[in-house]
């Protein structure tokens, strides 16, 4: 087994994702530099990027982070975004060439805007959104007698998304290809 860092294809032990978080509205002096050691690990491992937005604020900061360290925005993928109701700031976010994840979905009581986003985002950034389920609580999970169960976004979420007229070729992009490309290793730099 190789040393932390290595990039020795044949070793079998990998983190899959690397997860670094921001702060509301901003990032403080010491989430910058988690976003600095982030950029790093990237470059020399090749593994991508998942960053936790808090409450989908500060994605462009974190963006320019990162881009400041070289990391290809396509190596990012930023969560929780689908909190920010306003489509101009995810348009700004994707025209930089990140990936967005919408994992609220499941959570809006009247309206839902993870669909809305979804309706008018995917088919002008068809390859750069991916979905999932922010379930941290007991309470979500079917295994413990709570709801939706994390079944519920290959099931009934797919099933709105498609009765809401997105096509198959995008949803099989929304769920297989793009987060297999967002979360592939690439060679590190």
């Amino acid at each position: 087994m190789g040393a932390v860092g290595d990039s020795d294809e044949d070793d079998p032990v990998r983190a899959g994702i690397i997860k670094v978080a921001g702060g509301l509205d901003r990032l403080d002096a010491l989430q910058e530099r988690a976003f600095d050691a982030a950029a790093a690990a990237h470059l020399a491992t090749g593994c991508p990027i998942l960053t936790h937005t808090e409450q989908g604020t500060a994605g462009m900061e974190q963006v320019e982070r990162l881009a400041l360290r070289s990391v290809p925005p396509g190596r990012v993928i930023l969560s929780h975004v689908d909190r920010v109701p306003d489509v101009e700031y995810h348009r700004r976010l994707l025209d930089t060439g990140v990936n967005l994840e919408y994992d609220s979905g499941f959570r809006w009581k009247e309206g839902n805007l993870t669909i809305e986003l979804l309706q008018q985002l995917l088919p002008q950034y068809p390859t750069q959104l991916l979905v999932g389920m922010d379930a941290a609580r007991n309470s979500y999970w079917s295994s413990f007698g709570g709801r939706p169960g994390l079944a519920w976004l290959m099931t009934d979420f797919r099933e709105m998304l498609r009765g809401m007229g997105l096509d198959e070729d995008l949803l099989v992009n929304l769920f297989v290809q793009n987060p297999a490309r967002a979360f592939a290793f690439t060679k590190p730099v």
